[in-house]
């Protein structure tokens, strides 16, 4: 098919690998390489190791290596501190979880914490190049350096015991606790304290490299073959079981299915009794080093031209070379005797028995567009411009009707009927002549027919582009797919067990079709494309997908989380070229795009033949990846995170990078980051393996990354890093203290100089008051000393000389009625001049002080009135000046004139009670009272403001309670009473 877009892996785009395929008679492998050109200093790798982080680590003579399954980190001389060479030989983790590395140059180097360190022959290093790491028989390091064995006791290199340098001798700690001593005239075994005898005959004991495996055997290589020992008993392997001639095999490691794998000429196992060589061609001319096995169980080969990783693949691939008639593959179809057939674009081939017979269309009609079998066993194939009948060996035209149109699709109903699409319309069949034609006249959405799918009540799904079509007696229901295109073509139709239908596309993704309602799926959501030629499902509930990349593993458990909304993305496994694949591109829109056959296997139509996957082989990764920070940067410049990173204000920029440590796949593992104290929700980075926030308000943050492998199990602990954000000095707390301290000083002296301002005004308004009030009193003494100096004394005359007139006159003169009438005037007059003036001067202040005067008063209110006055006076004469004493006077005054004037009451209760060096003042009356609200100068409340004006000069104070027909209450409190 025509690629509709070009695709590269991350993989690709990173480190683009030399991609090497080959078989054998027990597995096939995928060889990947990397080498200078894909980032590797220097391509000799004589040692590899993973450390407890999850890290591949190697050695070359141009730096040691540090790889994630992406990129490599290159430590040497010109970029680390701590290294005094680029030569490394040798690899080494203690139990304490540090690296050791041995050099080429007399030397090591340790790895700890993110700081490398070196010892050489000044800190007593002794001469010679680091060969190896193993352990002596009781477990203890031994370093091989030069000709020698040595251990490094407190930082100090100790000569190993004299056996250990013996030529003729290897001594050997097994993992179980087994220790072997092997010579040239056998190995001793000595295990849980006996000993066993190995008579065997070796050339060179230095170099057999001894090796336990899982199940206790010990393995030895020598010219003389290889030698398998356990439980006293021996076995040689030799040239008539697979081991190469000329060639000493050096057991190295024991991959997850059991097989052994030695280092020789090229990579060899040993499984089922078999050696096998690989990579024999492909790795000649090259010096294999080393051989290692990860924790995921993929098998690493360091060579001399490079680093090598070989995969199991589980897709195998039939193509020309497998006998297929054209490598260019469309239909395939199962028949109902088990053959499978299969369509390209030179015809048909059968596959019988695991071999290919051929069957040449002549030309026009040799492009195969459609397979399908009727109830008769007759082959119906669909071709550009016709449709063609196989049976018997008998090659057939049918219908003139078909013949111009392009059948993309076959199907036999339940019934026998055999339906085909095209793009005029759908065809119906039945004893092999045309007996219904269907276009948009009887109800298709359109003509052009790409899928036919009968579901489990016999009904017909018609796929057209941009809809989806129900065919039920004699009557078409469309449905138009979401954002249906016309150029949007359907691909399949997949019917589950639950009749939930799923709708592939060509490059719109897929969609479910369930209770009449639509739900998309697209890359976005995590598809690993969004062509879906074809949908068959496994025994497990995963869905395969064929695509233009490749073919993509998908749950259908996922994909119906998504829709509830249980989970925010799918994770989809690809699989291509690394898996098995020939040609990663597939081929679809011709059907059947792929089948499920009989033993289970699925068969995928691809650009180099045909895809066949047992999905029961596939291996599905449980280890969830170790996650890590790898660097930071700060305004692009490295910072050091291992105890938290501060960034200083201003400072913009960040950038983090991390990595999922998972070697099957790597360029499909994801990652989702937050940073707390930002992000509300995880963001899902995809496989991107950076971070970057160009800025950060001030604040505390904790980064925190989380990984999942290729089948989606996820490391929830991941990785995290502490941020803190320093503001700028105007944001800081102290600033902001100076600021509220310079604020509330500023504001204590503004407020301060409010209050006084307040207070003076406050006693400029108490000394006008209080000279008002004097000056009141001064008019009060002058007007009383006038009424009584002056019209009293005239009134006095003039009552006097009435007097006088009467008493010179007879008694029976008319005048004297006069006289009498005008003395007593006079003296009602004097009488009230006498009352104005006391009113006005009470001149009984001085004469009978406080207390006697305010008696006087309220006896004299009580006199002229038919108000009951019940009083309870103490003596507070001799409490206050001159001039508070007329001030309280007032108050009581003008208290008792209210209680006459205004309150229509029966009774008034007055009391002045002496308590300390203060007094409590009550007027209360049962009168018809008035609401204290409502009180104001213009509604007559003088009186009452009065009162409260000059207990505020003689700093008491003053409360009142009243309400329309409660009465009045008159509290007044002065002198220390306030307290």
């Amino acid at each position: 098919m025509v690629p509709r877009r070009a695709h590269l892996s991350i993989l690709a785009r990173l480190s683009p690998l030399i991609l090497i395929w080959f078989q054998s008679a027990t597995a096939q492998y995928h060889l990947d390489s990397w080498t200078t050109d894909n980032g590797l200093p220097q391509n000799s790798i004589r040692s590899i190791i993973q450390t407890r982080d999850g890290y591949l680590w190697m050695t070359t003579f141009d730096g040691l290596v540090r790889f994630n399954g992406v990129q490599f980190k290159a430590f040497d001389k010109s970029n680390t501190r701590g290294l005094s060479t680029n030569r490394f030989t040798a690899l080494y983790e203690d139990k304490e979880g540090t690296l050791w590395a041995g050099t080429g140059d007399g030397g090591l180097t340790r790895y700890r914490d993110g700081i490398f360190t070196s010892y050489t022959a000044a800190d007593g290093v002794p001469a010679g190049q680091v060969m190896a790491f193993a352990h002596d028989l009781k477990g203890e390091l031994l370093i091989a350096i030069g000709n020698g064995q040595f251990y490094m006791r407190e930082g100090k290199f100790i000569p190993a015991p004299p056996e250990y340098g013996a030529q003729n001798l290897t001594h050997y700690r097994a993992p179980s606790g087994t220790q072997w001593t092997i010579g040239t005239n056998g190995a001793k075994q000595i295990k849980d304290g006996s000993v066993t005898q190995y008579p065997i005959t070796l050339s060179g004991p230095r170099g057999a490299s001894p090796y336990e495996d899982r199940k206790g055997n010990l393995w030895l290589g020598d010219k003389s073959g290889i030698y398998r020992l356990r439980d006293s008993k021996i076995t040689r392997y030799s040239k008539k079981d697979g081991v190469p001639t000329r060639a000493v095999l050096q057991p190295s490691c024991e991959d997850d299915e059991g097989g052994i794998w030695f280092v020789g000429d090229s990579p060899v196992r040993f499984k089922d009794g078999r050696f096998t060589v690989y990579g024999k061609n492909e790795l000649s001319g090259h010096t294999i080093y080393c051989i290692f096995k990860d924790r995921e169980g993929t098998i690493w080969i360091g060579t001399s031209r490079g680093l090598y990783r070989l995969t199991k693949q589980f897709i195998s691939v039939y193509s020309t070379a497998s006998g297929l008639l054209h490598r260019e593959v469309y239909p395939i179809l199962q028949s109902h005797n088990g053959d499978i057939w299969v369509g390209s674009i030179r015809g048909l081939s059968r596959f019988r028995d695991g071999v290919f017979h051929n069957t040449p269309l002549p030309e026009p009609y040799n492009t195969v567009q459609a397979l399908g079998e009727d109830n008769n066993g007759g082959l119906w194939i669909g071709i550009v411009g016709g449709l063609l009948r196989l049976e018997n060996g008998k090659l057939e035209k049918l219908s003139s009707l078909v013949q111009k149109a392009i059948v993309s699709t076959i199907l036999t109903d339940r019934d026998g009927d055999v339906w085909v699409g095209s793009e005029r319309g759908l065809f119906r069949f039945h004893d092999g002549r045309i007996i219904a034609h269907y276009t948009t006249k009887e109800g298709l959405p359109a003509d052009d027919v790409t899928v036919i799918h009968e579901d489990h009540q016999g009904a017909l799904w018609i796929g057209t582009p941009g809809s989806l079509a129900r065919f039920d007696e004699g009557k078409f229901v469309s449905y138009a797919m979401p954002d249906g295109l016309a150029t949007n073509h359907i691909r399949c139709i997949y019917e589950d067990t639950e009749g939930t239908f799923w709708i592939g596309t060509y490059d719109d993704g897929l969609r479910r079709f369930r209770d009449g309602r639509f739900f998309s799926y697209r890359t976005d959501h995590g598809l690993f494309d969004d062509g879906v030629f074809q949908i068959l499902e496994d025994r497990h509930g995963s869905f395969w997908i064929s695509c233009n990349r490749g073919i993509y593993r998908v749950s259908k458990q996922e994909l119906n989380d998504f829709a509830a909304g249980g989970i925010s993305r799918i994770n989809s496994v690809a699989y291509g070229k690394r898996d098995g694949m020939l040609n990663s591109e597939c081929n679809g829109g011709r059907l059947p795009a792929g089948i499920v056959a009989r033993d289970g296997k699925f068969w995928f139509p691809t650009q180099d033949g045909v895809a066949v996957i047992d999905p029961e082989a596939v291996y599905v990764n449980p280890e969830a990846p170790p996650v890590l920070i790898e660097s930071v940067t700060l305004e692009r410049n490295p910072v050091d995170f291992q105890h938290g990173i501060i960034i200083q204000a201003g400072q913009r920029g960040l950038e983090i990078s991390y990595t999922g440590l998972t070697y099957i796949k790597s360029d499909q593992t994801r990652f989702k980051y937050k940073l707390e104290g930002l992000d509300a929700d995880w963001i899902d980075a995809g496989t991107r393996r950076v971070a970057y926030f160009p800025y950060l308000p001030p604040g505390n943050y904790t980064f925190r990354v989380i990984a999942a492998n290729s089948d989606g199990v996820w490391n929830n602990t991941g990785a995290v890093i502490n941020l803190v954000v320093r503001a700028p000095f105007w944001r800081r707390l102290w600033f902001v203290l100076l600021c509220i301290g310079s604020v509330t000083v500023v504001g204590a002296f503004v407020v301060m100089g409010h209050v006084r301002r307040l207070k003076r005004r406050q006693a400029e308004r108490e000394a006008f008051a209080r000279r008002l009030i004097e000056s009141q009193e001064a008019e009060r003494k002058r007007l009383a000393g006038e009424l009584h100096d002056s019209l009293g004394q005239n009134l006095l005359i003039v009552k006097n000389w009435a007097l006088t007139g009467l008493n010179s006159i007879a008694e029976n003169n008319s005048a004297r009625r006069h006289l009498t009438e005008i003395s007593e005037m006079a003296s009602l007059a004097l009488d009230e001049v006498h009352e104005l003036a006391r009113n006005l001067r009470p001149n009984q202040l001085e004469r009978l002080g406080l207390t006697s005067t305010i008696e006087q008063m309220v006896r004299h209110a009580s006199d002229s009135t038919d108000i009951e006055f019940i009083t309870e006076i103490d003596d507070i004469d001799a409490l206050l000046s001159k001039e508070s004493e007329i001030n309280l006077y007032r108050v009581v005054q003008e208290c008792v004139n209210n209680v006459l004037k205004h309150s229509a009451a029966t009774n008034c209760w007055f009391t002045i009670k002496r308590i300390a060096a203060g007094a409590q003042i009550v007027c209360k009356d049962n009168g018809k009272g008035f609401d204290p609200e409502a009180v104001t100068p213009e509604s007559g409340g003088i009186g009452l403001i009065g009162i409260a004006e000059r207990v505020r000069m003689l700093g008491g104070r003053y409360t009142r309670e009243s309400a329309p027909g409660k009465g009045v209450t008159i509290r007044i409190t002065i002198g220390q009473a306030l307290s």
